[in-house]
């Protein structure tokens, strides 16, 4: 009875230390990778914009929103003859699709420039 109970325990103290084991080690999106990543998609928007007289693109700034999300705002400054010149600011979130850690979400929000 005393080998059953001590194996019982043994069992079950491997089993909770995996589950929490998998628990702490699931994947998290850094601040540093999200702006890395919108840093690509931001000059990606100033190639878009190119024929309206854009010229660089910044990522200003990140936030965490929670473990997978990271939310930051793009920056793209350009000239136009006409107008002068203009930057546009887009908010931007970057989410991990899945939890292994592979590919990622992008939503952006209302351009707003002037």
């Amino acid at each position: 009875m005393l080998a059953r109970f001590v194996l019982l325990t043994t069992v079950l103290a491997c089993a909770a230390a995996v589950l929490c084991g998998s628990a702490s080690a699931a994947p998290t999106l850094t601040v540093q990778q999200a702006k890395a990543l919108a840093a690509k998609k931001a000059d990606k928007v100033r190639r878009q914009m190119k024929s309206d007289g854009a010229d660089r693109a910044t990522v200003p700034g990140c936030w965490r929103n929670n473990q997978r999300q990271v939310s930051c705002f793009l920056s793209v400054y350009g000239h136009d003859p006409d107008l002068g010149d203009w930057q546009c600011m887009l908010r931007m979130v970057v989410k991990m699709r899945d939890p292994s850690g592979h590919g990622y979400q992008y939503k952006y929000g209302h351009a707003v420039c002037g």
